[in-house]
């Protein structure tokens, strides 16, 4: 299904995004509906990884499709999609690729992620 047709299709959403059989959800964007999809994915995502190398778990069919999808998204092509982990890696690689003088300081996650902060 393409994306147009799956925004008209409130049905399929619905069926996509299980939480609005339950109720509204009002999220922002640091929080958003799990997608059935999603979840499916990450079950058999955890299913390999316990049985297998967890490095291996995530196939290289996952990470083009996800490109593909991310580009098709933003008007892209697949091979402009970088996925990277967490958002300071990703500013990091771009201020590596801009001109850097000696009083410049790349944007760095200097103290981890913010859930291993919390701990």
């Amino acid at each position: 299904m393409d994306l147009q047709a799956f925004i008209q299709d409130e049905v399929t959403r619905r069926k996509a995004f299980p939480v609005t059989g339950q109720c509204v959800f009002l999220g922002h964007a640091g929080v958003a509906p799990l997608p059935r999809a999603a979840a499916d994915l990450m079950r058999e995502f955890l299913d390999r990884a316990s049985h297998h190398r967890q490095e291996d778990a995530w196939t290289e069919t996952w990470v083009e499709a996800s490109r593909r999808f991310a580009a098709e998204l933003l008007g892209a092509e697949p091979g402009e999609i970088a996925l990277l982990g967490p958002t300071a890696l990703g500013l990091g690689v771009r201020a590596m690729r801009s001109s850097i003088t000696p009083t410049t300081i790349p944007p760095t996650c200097i103290h981890g992620p913010r859930s291993a902060r919390a701990a």
